[in-house]
């Protein structure tokens, strides 16, 4: 079969709940026996060589859990939705994907509406939520909603997305498009491949023509192709703004190393606040910063706790324009993290503090708590700035009143 669960609507449907299901092995393929459970137990020292091709339909409606709608002459959409506690592994392409024929946006491929603005020609799915979820080995993303007004990615494990990988398609852990009001919090997004010359390949992403995203208490690690990706078409930043990534912890992430960046971003303008999130960056050459394509525009970082030998900036994409008022403001570069000197790039207050983590060697990466409580500081730094519409707590979720850096209150 192409899917495990397919949800089709020709009109307005309301109240779905998909819980508790165990959904495996649909459209996957392998040459070596299932009953080689060691094999799957160290996916991560033994790579994919256990991989077969899948068959010829390799889109994105195939997989796990699938939503989508008619494309008729009525509107059509899904209101008040729960994917929540599934466990998914092993499906091609992709573990929960909700998308419709109603909308589409500026610079968007998905939906054949007629669009004119989010209010008139646009039919959004509304409050849809994906909470507590475990995805693990999905030929394509773990978790996507496209069209979709007021939702939550929320508790979600994603392992391994873009398993299969195949040149011409890009994937990553989880990721909303054409959307607004997400909100992506409490999630881990880790061992997202860049296989067979798929691309992507980040935990997390905010993708085209997106109002609104934010992005707090992540952990994110150990993702070929970065943290988190931001991006749109040439067309999709006009309808684009407002997003906030804060108060997430990443660690060993751009595991591609070489040309491969912990935040990637290409056509991005819309105003992004990214603070208080501690970046874990081995000393191999990675950097945080890089654009790819078009122009990265209107991101301030403060309050960051960036770790590790490496460069801040770099901007060497062919068919890169840039950056412009890219502002570093009040942010901790420790373990030989540096400031780049590149055009439309300000720094200003830049703390170089150790921040004697408790444990800044642990590599026990599939324990959360674990994790962050060995990059939780133990020298207070001050200075960090006040920042208005916070959230008031930390990644564990402990309330603070006074300003401080990094992702976990020190």
């Amino acid at each position: 079969g192409l899917r495990g669960v397919y949800v089709f609507t020709t009109g307005h449907y309301e109240n779905l709940v998909i819980s508790g299901c165990y959904i495996h092995n649909v459209n996957w393929n392998w040459t070596k026996s299932d009953a080689e459970e060691s094999y799957f137990d160290r996916l991560d020292e033994l790579g994919k060589d256990g991989v077969a091709e899948v068959d010829s339909v390799f889109v994105y409606e195939r997989g796990g859990i699938i939503f989508n709608t008619a494309s008729g002459s009525s509107p059509c959409w899904l209101e008040n939705v729960w994917v929540e506690n599934n466990t998914i592994e092993k499906v091609s392409r992709s573990g929960v994907f909700m998308t419709s024929n109603w909308i589409k946006k500026i610079g968007v491929a998905w939906g054949v509406n007629p669009y004119c603005d989010d209010d008139h020609g646009y039919y959004p799915s509304k409050n849809v939520n994906f909470v507590g979820n475990k995805i693990n080995l999905t030929g394509g993303d773990g978790l996507v909603m496209i069209g979709v007004k007021g939702g939550y990615f929320e508790r979600n494990v994603s392992y391994h997305a873009n398993f299969l990988g195949r040149s011409g398609t890009a994937n990553v852990g989880m990721w909303p498009i054409s959307s607004s009001d997400i909100v992506m919090q409490y999630n881990e997004a880790a061992y997202c491949h860049l296989a067979n010359g798929g691309a992507d390949g980040e935990g997390f992403d905010i993708d085209c023509a997106e109002n609104g995203t934010t992005i707090q208490y992540n952990y994110s690690h150990n993702n070929e192709g970065g943290f988190l990706l931001m991006c749109d078409t040439a067309d999709g930043h006009k309808v684009s703004k407002d997003h906030v990534v804060r108060f997430n912890l990443s660690v060993n992430d751009a595991t591609r190393k070489s040309g491969q960046a912990v935040l990637m971003t290409t056509n991005v303008t819309a105003k992004t606040e990214i603070y208080n999130n501690t970046f874990i960056i081995p000393d191999d050459g990675r950097v945080l910063l890089y654009t790819f394509g078009g122009s990265t525009e209107n991101i301030t970082f403060t309050n960051n706790i960036i770790s590790g030998n490496a460069k801040i900036t770099a901007a060497t994409g062919k068919d890169h324009k840039g950056y412009k008022n890219i502002k570093f403001v009040n942010n901790v570069l420790t373990g030989g993290a540096k400031e780049t000197t590149i055009d439309g790039v300000t720094f200003s207050g830049t703390k170089t503090n150790d921040p004697k983590f408790q444990n800044a060697s642990c590599t026990d990466y599939k324990d959360r708590a674990k994790m962050i409580a060995a990059f939780t500081p133990t020298a207070k730094i001050d200075g960090a700035s006040n920042i208005a519409n916070n959230g008031g707590k930390d990644i564990n979720g402990s309330t603070f009143s006074a300003p401080f850096y990094g992702a976990v209150k020190y």
